[in-house]
């Protein structure tokens, strides 16, 4: 596939397409999760509790928005 995060073979039937991660994706996803757990850290010490599930139940309503 175009960034090589991923590979796609076409199962023997015609009928299914298997998709899995290269090595460059498992690495790409490892980042994104660490990036991912350090911003909701960094939310975690500046935001109480009420503000955590405030902002969660925005980010609900945003996504349910289908921009």
């Amino acid at each position: 596939m175009q960034e090589g995060l991923a590979s796609e073979r076409r199962a023997e039937s015609g009928r299914a397409l298997l998709v899995r991660l290269t090595a460059k994706g498992h690495k790409y996803r490892e980042r994104l999760i660490k990036e991912r757990r350090a911003a909701e850290e960094k939310l975690r010490e500046v935001l109480t509790l009420e503000e955590i599930a405030s902002l969660l139940g925005l980010l609900k309503v945003v996504a349910e928005l289908k921009l």
